[in-house]
């Protein structure tokens, strides 16, 4: 677990303050933190970065890494990625990743400062068209082109058949829009259209990936992984609804990665209780709910002596009294 500690928090660079009081002020309340000395600024990009090398170099067997926008916008952390040969299929802002068609021919190297220096960038000619996610769903919207969404199943949900209109293609990225400079970065570019709740709005509402080192990937196979990072998203749901993973009231450093462990280690023990009740599971507030029941329940008949139907009804009483527990499906 790492935290992205914002670079006014280390102490390390002097310019992001305002004032010399301001630095003094946040210095002092480093040390009533007691946040370490060697803790360091690191942009999220790059603590992603190091934790997937990691697990990488432990030789846990994966497919590919997953990300949201926050992630996928960075081109530090793709470039990494493909310098690791690890896949990835990262969500990215529909409006704001231009994109050519793989096959656009490449013109001379760059000369452009903006590369890395072992980084290649070439130029495309005037005539190769530069769009984005966006654009590319538009043309799909449009009845002239042969272009067309595909619908997909991509999982069994607890109450409905999970779905959506997916289109693919393949894009080279573009780095600089205006020199219309192209990188290294290939791969499928995968669009889904998404509900819009303004009907007065033509746009077509996408979210979008881009997926590299996944060329032989099936349309379902994509849809498939980008998905996967709904149950990521459930869980931190999850932790913060029913577990108070951001209800932390202390101000330690040392506190607040013990109660963020604490919750992690809850959220563990509810999920393999609920993997144990078989095919059809109940939702993971409904898991935790019966065992805060069961526990209450136990506690009443080894400290008071009562017998089960008693300290059920005690239990049950309790907790619908004095908290927001509710009498789960049993």
């Amino acid at each position: 677990m790492r935290l992205c500690t914002p670079r006014k928090w280390v102490g390390h660079d002097s310019s992001v303050y305002d004032s010399t009081q301001e630095q003094q002020q946040y210095a002092e309340q480093r040390e009533d933190a007691d946040i370490p000395d060697d803790i360091d600024y690191q942009p999220k990009h790059e603590i992603g970065g190091d934790l997937v090398e990691e697990t990488a170099d432990s030789g846990l067997d994966f497919g590919c890494v997953l990300g949201d926008s926050n992630f996928g916008k960075s081109p530090e952390l793709r470039r990494r990625l493909r310098d690791e040969a690890i896949p990835y299929a990262l969500e990215l802002v529909p409006s704001k990743f231009p994109v050519v068609d793989e096959k656009a021919p490449l013109q001379e190297e760059s000369e452009s400062g903006s590369a890395a220096p072992d980084e290649t960038r070439w130029k495309i000619s005037e005539d190769e068209e530069i769009f984005s996610p966006e654009d590319l769903a538009q043309e799909v919207e449009d009845t002239d082109t042969d272009l067309e969404w595909e619908h997909i199943n991509w999982a069994e949900g607890t109450k409905e058949t999970l779905s959506g209109n997916f289109h693919r293609t393949r894009v080279r990225v573009v780095t600089d829009r205006a020199d219309r400079e192209v990188g290294e970065g290939t791969g499928w570019l995968l669009i889904e259209k998404t509900t819009d709740d303004d009907e007065n709005d033509s746009t077509v509402s996408v979210k979008t990936w881009i997926c590299w080192d996944l060329d032989e990937s099936s349309l379902e196979e994509l849809v498939q992984w980008t998905h996967l990072r709904w149950s990521i998203e459930r869980f931190h749901e999850d932790i913060k609804q029913h577990l108070g993973a951001d209800k932390f009231q202390g101000r330690s450093w040392d506190g607040f990665h013990r109660h963020l462990a604490v919750v992690m280690l809850a959220h563990a023990f509810i999920a393999t209780h609920r993997l144990e009740t078989g095919q059809d599971m109940p939702s993971f507030e409904t898991v935790m709910q019966r065992i805060v029941r069961e526990v209450a329940i136990q506690q009443l008949m080894e400290n008071l002596n009562f017998d089960r139907e008693t300290a059920t009804g005690a239990a049950e009483e309790m907790l619908q009294g004095f908290t927001d527990w509710r009498i789960p499906d049993l």
